[in-house]
């Protein structure tokens, strides 16, 4: 995420930007050794686009050969004030809204301090998000290390100690920091929370 002046400016920027790199592999087509041997087609192709709640979203299309689930698509969003690059269509709009942060006590706990960056990191939220994987992971690789006729106990315990480690994990809770200008200094405040298992 950044923030952005003029929002048409940032889009004609990006726009050149990519015509530089299409003029750059036309060039190297002609200069270099074999350069008849990078195909036409080698080029940045322009982004489809789509407009979703008031914002204009850019994206590349993810072949379906990629196996992905076709909520993953990297999208590019550009708002009035600021344009977002994230892993999903649903998150970039998300990250558009203007809404604060669902913040309490800590740095971020004043909305109406200018800031000049913050930052929040919800651990505990990563860690569920990736629970699912984390239990698929481990059942693979217990598979592959015992064989599959491992006993079912043994399958289990192992299941068991790496959810009392991911439990372990979720303790740290997370991060969030602000930084702002007092004066002519540059100030940061962070705070990071640790609670006990189970809390």
């Amino acid at each position: 995420m950044c923030g952005l002046s003029d929002s048409e400016q940032f889009l004609k920027a990006l726009s050149e930007y990519r015509k530089l790199v299409n003029d750059t592999i036309a060039t190297l087509r002609k200069v270099v050794p074999n350069g008849e041997l990078i195909p036409e087609e080698v080029q940045l192709p322009a982004p489809k686009s789509v407009e979703k709640q008031g914002h204009r979203l850019f994206y590349y299309p993810v072949p379906e050969e990629a196996g992905l689930d076709r909520q993953v698509r990297p999208t590019g969003g550009v708002g009035q004030n600021v344009a977002v690059l994230s892993f999903s269509e649903g998150h970039t709009v998300r990250l558009l809204s203007s809404r604060p942060p669902r913040v309490t006590g800590g740095p971020l706990a004043d909305p109406s301090r200018p800031l000049a960056g913050a930052v929040i990191f919800d651990w505990t939220g990563l860690m569920e998000a990736a629970t699912p994987w984390i239990d698929l992971a481990t059942q693979v690789i217990v598979k592959e290390q015992l064989g599959e006729d491992a006993p079912k106990q043994k399958i289990t315990e192992i299941t068991r100690q790496v959810k009392t480690v991911v439990a372990v994990l979720k303790c740290f809770k997370g991060v969030t920091a602000a930084t702002y200008f007092e004066g002519n200094a540059l100030v940061t405040h962070s705070q990071s929370v640790t609670r006990d298992l189970g809390k």
